[in-house]
């Protein structure tokens, strides 16, 4: 059992070897003539095994290796820069569930339905057509927004706010307050899940970074990824990885430069998390053992957690031990660790007064620079979609476009399960995996959207109709 509060089952995964040999393939690539192709001490795998290479190694990664792995697939999951499972292994986490979320949540998407517009609108400006009272923004929505979001309200499109509140408050009303990890996702998930995968011959390259993509000008797809000057032979590619690192394929690869969706990830941006995790030299009484929170100069989303209470190896812990998250993080992030601890202990005394008396004895300071999506207005034209203009490569992550209404790693997970069906799909072999939805609208929900559809269609009937905004 790893999740307080409820249950969560990790499947066997299991997972191939992956090789690469065929040195005669004509192509598009920018990087050196002559790259050396990955071999190991084992012969070539003549098996004919169709190879799926995989970019990332969060749940986006892991999830679509798994299930293309139990599919008799030969796969290499190669890392993307980060340790195996960061930054994952931050940022959102449980908080309390505020039912009065469910009802504003409703209202705001009844009313902007309708509006396109919504894409450019700004999340502040959202709540103030939906007729939010500051004090309601102030004490609930800013905080869980900031954080949700990841960076200021009035910096964040209002499609993005939507689609959080209504994962948050309607599509997990009865599971979003209850779970947490008993200790950290990477020791505690990741790393067995990993473990195991080797342990069934998946090839795991955690010391590469891929630097581009050969093109075979002849069959119209990506036929290896490089890493440096390795290689690994791909019959498909799943790109689960942020903004950022797309951006740095993208200006790098020969490949990539040329495909128009892959230009418009450059007008992108990401977002600045830090971690950290103090070690006090006393026991402090946290009321809360999750909180999210607003920076004082309401600029920022952090939370912080009382790990004495959440996590097993720190429950008889003689001192407190806290992490706290910072969502916007740009301002924390050029700081040395001693400064930075220095400001987190003056956010946390300000929330819990026995914060001023306590003394930091330890820490542990994570930086992730442009680390997380940042949904600003208008950002969703640049988004991509989970299929590329390459047939054989595919996209997942927590921005990836899809239909179904999951939000932040759970969104992570699904698209990197929708990414796998896509692959299966295109090589012919397997099954697809199965994507559980989120919680369906109450019917009251539904018969607001249907009217609301009605009226638009109605509506554009009329010759008027396009000077207005609907």
């Amino acid at each position: 059992m790893f999740l307080g509060c409820c249950s969560f089952n990790v499947t066997p995964y299991v997972l191939a070897n992956t090789r690469s040999r065929d040195k005669n393939r004509r192509g598009l690539c920018c990087k050196a003539a002559t790259p050396q192709i990955y071999a190991s001490s084992e012969e070539y795998n003549e098996n004919n095994k169709k190879k799926v290479v995989i970019v990332g190694t969060g749940w986006a990664g892991l999830g679509a290796a798994y299930h293309l792995c139990n599919q008799g697939f030969d796969v290499t999951v190669i890392g993307d820069g980060y340790d195996f499972g960061d930054p994952d292994d931050v940022g959102i986490h449980g908080t309390e569930m505020i039912m009065i979320l469910m009802i504003a949540c409703s209202q705001g998407l009844i009313r902007l339905a309708k509006q396109e517009i919504s894409y450019i609108m700004d999340g502040l400006e959202l709540l103030k057509q939906s007729g939010f009272s500051e004090r309601l923004y102030q004490d609930v929505f800013g905080t869980l927004l900031q954080v949700g979001l990841s960076a200021p309200l009035e910096q964040c499109s209002a499609a993005a706010a939507l689609g959080m509140l209504h994962f948050m408050a309607i599509s997990h009303q009865g599971d979003f307050d209850v779970v947490w990890c008993r200790g950290s996702v990477k020791e505690k998930i990741f790393n067995p899940w990993i473990e195991l995968m080797r342990s069934k011959d998946c090839q795991f390259v955690d010391s590469k970074k891929v630097t581009d993509f050969f093109f075979n000008e002849e069959t119209g797809r990506i036929s290896d990824v490089i890493c440096d000057n390795e290689t690994y032979r791909a019959d498909a590619v799943i790109l689960a990885v942020g903004i950022s690192t797309v951006q740095e394929l993208t200006k790098n690869s020969a490949a990539l430069c040329t495909r128009e969706e892959f230009l418009k990830v450059l007008n992108l941006a990401g977002g600045d998390l830090v971690s950290t995790k103090l070690w006090l030299d006393k026991k402090i009484r946290i009321p809360f053992a999750r909180n999210a929170c607003s920076s004082f100069d309401d600029s920022s989303g952090w939370t912080f957690f009382d790990l004495n209470e959440l996590f097993d190896e720190h429950k008889s812990s003689p001192v407190t031990i806290v992490q706290a998250d910072f969502y916007h993080g740009n301002e924390l992030l050029p700081l040395k660790d001693e400064y930075i601890a220095t400001k987190v202990m003056s956010y946390l005394s300000k929330c819990v007064k026995d914060f001023e008396t306590a003394q930091v004895t330890n820490t542990e300071i994570a930086r992730f620079p442009k680390s997380l999506t940042r949904f600003f207005p208008g950002s969703y034209k640049y988004m991509m979609r989970g299929s590329t203009s390459f047939p054989n490569l595919f996209m997942a992550g927590d921005w990836i476009i899809t239909q179904h209404g999951s939000w932040s790693q759970e969104k992570s997970y699904v698209t990197g399960l929708e990414a796998a069906n896509r692959v299966v799909d295109f090589l012919g072999e397997g099954n697809l995996a199965k994507i559980i939805p989120v919680e369906e609208d109450e019917p009251h929900i539904q018969a607001l959207r249907n009217l609301n559809r009605n009226f638009k269609e109605f509506n554009s009937r009329f010759p008027l109709s396009n000077y207005l905004l609907h």
